[in-house]
């Protein structure tokens, strides 16, 4: 339920595939290593820069590092997945700026 609800909250930024993609390494060979959970949350994230910086990123962030405690016995936090530490309010408007960059860019794709 927790990997559904994280795919949920990425394809309202349109990226349904990134989590499916991201996690499709853990465990390959063998039992999963926490360093491969983590390595699959910042993939995520890192994946999908329309998430960045919104409430949802933090969500989706709190439903992994969750589920990576249950589930495999990692103690992640979420500013490991998401790259936002001290300077996470500084990233915001780059991101923000990036994503309008890249929309109008795709819409004048598809337009012209």
């Amino acid at each position: 339920p927790s990997f559904a609800a994280v795919v949920l909250i990425f394809s309202a930024h349109g990226c349904i595939t990134v989590p499916s993609t991201c996690s499709g390494n853990i465990g390959v060979s063998g039992q999963p290593s926490c360093s491969e959970v983590k390595t699959s949350g910042q993939c995520m994230f890192d994946k999908c820069p329309a998430i960045q910086g919104t409430e949802d990123e933090k969500k989706a962030a709190d439903i992994l590092v969750q589920s990576a405690k249950d589930d495999f016995g990692c103690d992640l936090n979420s500013n490991e997945l998401t790259g936002n530490g001290s300077f996470g309010v500084l990233q915001r408007p780059i991101w923000e700026s990036l994503a309008v960059l890249l929309t109008a860019a795709l819409l004048r794709k598809f337009v012209v």
